[in-house]
């Protein structure tokens, strides 16, 4: 075993629990500088990659139904053929 298999035992003890305030902090700090253009410009390109994945899944899911009940179709066809 070595000291990279548990991260909070061995010499970066006392640097792991200071990971969540450090991270807290820079962000805050770095949030603050951003301007507010930039800050809408990034969130309404988050919003639009949203609204793009939300379509693609959309459209994923009509593909899926649609071969689902092709599948149940080609079963039953299937079925009827064996009797």
């Amino acid at each position: 075993m070595s000291m990279f298999s548990f991260p909070i035992t061995g010499a970066g003890s006392e640097i792991y629990p200071l990971l969540g305030p450090r991270r807290f902090l820079f962000r805050h700090t770095f949030g603050r500088l951003r301007s507010e253009e930039a800050m809408f410009v990034r969130a309404e390109k988050n919003v639009n990659e949203l609204n793009h994945s939300g379509e693609l899944m959309k459209k994923e899911s009509k593909k899926l139904l649609e071969r689902a009940s092709l599948a149940e179709k080609d079963m039953i066809r299937g079925e009827t053929e064996l009797k």
